[in-house]
C-alpha cells in the first residue's frame, strides 16, 4: 500500500492565500480601502517568495492596527499599521534577497505617502511623517543587523518598531 504523506497546512497556497484574504477583508472592513490596499500589496510582495508560517502570522496579526484604529477613532493609527506591514516585509525578505525587502518596505511607505496626499494630509504632517519613517527605517536595518534571524527576532523587530511608529504620533 503506498501513503503519500499529507501536505502541511501551512505550505499549502490555499491555506497562504486564505490567511492574505482574510486579513484584507478585515482591514478593508475596518479601516476602508486603504488599509486594504496596503494589505494586499503586502500579501502579493510576500508570495513572491516563500511565505513562512512566522510571516503569516505577522501578517494576519497586523490587524490589531485597524481594530484599534476603529475602537478608538483615531485614524493615525494606520501610520503605525503601515510600519508593521513594511518592517514585515523588510524582515521576511533579509535572509535571502536583503535589498528585495528593502525595496518592498520602500515601496509599501511610498504607498501609504501617497494615500496620505489622496486624503489630503497636510505637508506639515508628511514630513513629520518622512522623518519618522526615515528614522525608524534606519533603525530598522541596525536592529535586522543585531537581533538573531528567528521568528522571536522578527517578531521583535516589527512589534518593536510598529509600537515606536505609534508612539511618534502622541510626541
Amino acid at each position: 500500500m503506498n501513503q503519500t504523506a499529507p501536505q502541511r497546512l501551512d505550505n499549502s497556497p490555499i491555506w497562504e492565500w486564505g490567511v492574505a484574504l482574510g486579513t484584507t477583508v478585515i482591514c478593508g472592513v475596518l479601516s476602508g480601502w486603504p488599509a486594504g490596499l496596503l494589505i494586499g500589496v503586502t500579501a502579493l510582495i510576500l508570495r513572491r517568495s516563500a511565505t513562512t508560517p512566522t510571516s503569516l502570522a505577522l501578517l494576519a496579526s497586523s490587524t490589531c492596527w485597524p481594530v484599534a484604529s476603529a475602537w478608538t477613532g483615531d485614524r493615525r493609527l494606520f501610520f503605525a499599521f503601515t510600519f508593521w506591514l513594511a518592517t514585515l516585509t523588510f524582515m521576511h525578505y533579509r535572509q535571502q534577497r536583503y535589498w528585495a525587502g528593502v525595496l518592498a518596505a520602500i515601496a509599501l511607505l511610498s504607498l501609504f505617502f501617497l494615500i496620505r496626499i489622496q486624503q489630503g494630509a497636510s505637508s506639515r504632517v508628511l514630513w513629520i511623517e518622512l522623518v519618522v519613517s526615515v528614522t525608524l527605517g534606519g533603525l530598522g536595518v541596525v536592529l535586522e543587523s543585531v537581533v538573531p534571524k528567528s521568528a522571536g527576532g522578527n517578531w521583535l523587530v516589527v512589534v518593536g518598531l510598529s509600537l515606536l511608529a505609534a508612539i511618534s504620533l502622541f510626541m
